[in-house]
């Protein structure tokens, strides 16, 4: 992120001003990281960087996400909402798993 430090928001694309907002949060060392929807505007790489990142942050995280690959790598345990309701929870492996289960709520 370097290189763009001298450059305006404005003149950032959405995938870049996601990585300095989400740089700018990781720079608190937070307690608990909440992040919506992390990877959405985001290269492969940027992708692959901040599940780098944040499988070596101490602390918890709460990640809001409909990209069940992210979860899968950044994630122990899971909640799946629907209409405002968890509708399943447990172990990520588990629940992205079962087909079935995603199928239903629109995730597969």
């Amino acid at each position: 992120l370097e290189d763009l430090a001298s450059r305006e928001a404005s003149q950032l694309s959405l995938g870049q001003r996601k990585r300095a907002v989400i740089a700018s949060a990781l720079v608190q060392s937070p307690d608990l990281l909440v992040l919506d929807e992390p990877t959405s505007e985001l290269d492969p790489r940027s992708t692959r960087r901040l599940v780098e990142v944040l499988n070596s942050l101490p602390g918890a995280k709460l990640i809001a996400s409909h990209d069940m690959d992210f979860l899968r790598v950044t994630t122990e345990r899971l909640w799946i909402l629907d209409q405002e309701r968890i509708v399943a929870q447990g172990e990520t492996a588990r629940i992205l798993d079962s087909t079935p289960l995603l199928r239903q709520h629109g995730l597969a």
